[in-house]
């Protein structure tokens, strides 16, 4: 299924405190076809979630104002699945299920990220801002999914 189909109409909410990298991810992922929530803080991200229908989530960890722990509590509650891309490579430790994409990355590797984020989340119907879904709270990698028979 190519990315523009699979994005088409899916909300992702890109948790980012540096501008220019916000901007450049939304415009990657609107590429695409998807719509792009923006939030600089933790604190907008967490309105953003009570007002909007979001499929995913993209987080930056180091966020200036606040660590993003309390954001991702409050996905994993909501049952949106969320990655990270970060320039902290020790983040697999503290969140060793999560899918981490470090800074800096291309945007293929992104999208591709993103994706597999998307896809492998049994949950997630072709448009979950249509349908009303929320998806689950953090995607195994590959090697680790459950097999349904």
């Amino acid at each position: 299924m190519g990315r523009e189909i699979l994005m088409k109409g899916h909300s992702i909410l890109i948790v980012e405190d540096d501008p220019l990298i916000r901007l450049e991810l939304t415009n990657l992922f609107e590429s695409v076809g998807a719509q792009v929530i923006g939030a600089r803080t933790g604190e907008e991200a967490l309105k953003a979630i009570g007002e909007f229908r979001i499929c995913a989530a993209l987080l930056d960890y180091g966020l200036q104002e606040d660590n993003a722990a309390q954001l991702c509590r409050h996905l994993s509650e909501c049952q949106i699945p969320y990655m990270f891309y970060t320039g902290y490579p020790d983040l697999q430790q503290i969140y060793p299920r999560a899918v981490i994409v470090e800074k800096p990355a291309s945007g293929e590797v992104l999208l591709g990220a993103m994706a597999d984020l998307i896809i492998s989340n049994p949950a997630n119907g072709v448009d979950c801002v249509a349908k009303g879904r929320r998806l689950r709270a953090i995607v195994k990698p590959p090697s680790q999914h459950n097999v349904v028979r």
